[in-house]
């Protein structure tokens, strides 16, 4: 049970190219060779714009911190990037605060991402620049819950194809994908973890 990670890149490509137009994009993918961002990036990269030129993909290994590094690189290095993709939102997030670091304005940006925790989205929030859209996939919760009920069906005699492929759909951010009622402001919006649960695995106390 899997994503169409080509499917998913092609879709980066389409919120990238529609958003942006022109001008530089950063692409930012986790552990290096890691199956699921060469999966997505390879056809993003085919499917760009060719008036978009890409950073990188540079290798974060999904730790928030070096995604902050790679990002207040490049904003550095030139401050007028119009976009990023990346499969991590908590980590674009920390990315995020190079803005404020650096003294750049967040504006005209259109990011595209796989995951969608609530702290890049209430971040966005907070920012109120109407100019900074967000488009997300989050297909990795969907696909864990059909494998489990794929595994229970089969369990109970049902034949199950060798392999399922979870179709994704790209979300815009709105304001209602920040809750701020949630146990912890870093899990995913479509977390199908009950809140009771949540709060036995992030205590407070």
């Amino acid at each position: 049970v899997g994503e169409d990670l080509c499917a998913l890149g092609n879709s980066f490509a389409g919120v990238i190219n529609e958003g942006v137009g022109g001008g530089k994009v950063g692409v930012l993918g986790g552990t290096p060779g890691n199956a699921l961002s060469l999966g997505w990036e390879r056809c993003f990269l085919e499917s760009v714009d060719g008036s978009i030129n890409t950073l990188g993909p540079a290798d974060t290994f999904w730790a928030n911190d070096v995604a902050l590094q790679v990002v207040n690189g490049w904003l550095s290095t030139d401050p007028d990037i119009k976009g990023y993709a990346y499969e991590y939102a908590d980590g674009l997030n920390t990315a995020l605060q190079a803005y404020e670091q650096l003294g750049v304005p967040v504006k005209d940006l259109t990011v595209a991402l796989r995951t969608d925790e609530q702290t890049l989205f209430c971040t966005w929030k907070k920012m109120n620049e109407p100019t900074f859209n967000i488009w997300y996939s989050a297909g990795g919760n969907f696909q864990s819950r059909t494998a489990v009920t794929a595994s229970m069906m089969s369990l109970q005699g049902a034949e199950i194809p060798g392999e399922v492929v979870v179709p994704h759909v790209m979300r815009e951010v709105t304001a209602s994908d920040c809750n701020p009622d949630r146990v912890t402001p870093t899990v995913s919006g479509t977390s199908l973890v009950p809140d009771e649960v949540l709060a036995l695995m992030y205590p407070t106390g």
